[in-house]
């Protein structure tokens, strides 16, 4: 196991009409990791950085395999594939 971590903060909104805010996720960084298996992660334990129990994540995916390389998300402001 690995001492880095990983944080990712997520925009979330409660409905599409409320103002958005930010919640942080940090997870223990390990091999052959990518922004789909963390976001995983965050499914399995919904629990920020701060140990409050969050509301699912969601997410449109294609081929769930991680290989189709159509997964794109806004990342450090810039979109990139995952």
């Amino acid at each position: 196991m690995s001492d880095r971590t990983v944080r990712l903060n997520i925009e979330r909104r409660d409905n599409p009409n409320s103002k958005p805010y930010w919640e942080e996720f940090e997870h223990q960084w390990r091999h052959g990791m990518n922004n789909i298996s963390e976001l995983q992660d965050i499914a399995v334990n919904q629990v920020d950085s701060h140990g409050k129990q969050t509301m699912q994540i969601t997410y449109d995916s294609h081929c769930q395999e991680e290989v189709c390389g159509s997964y794109v998300m806004r990342i450090n402001d810039r979109w990139a594939e995952a």
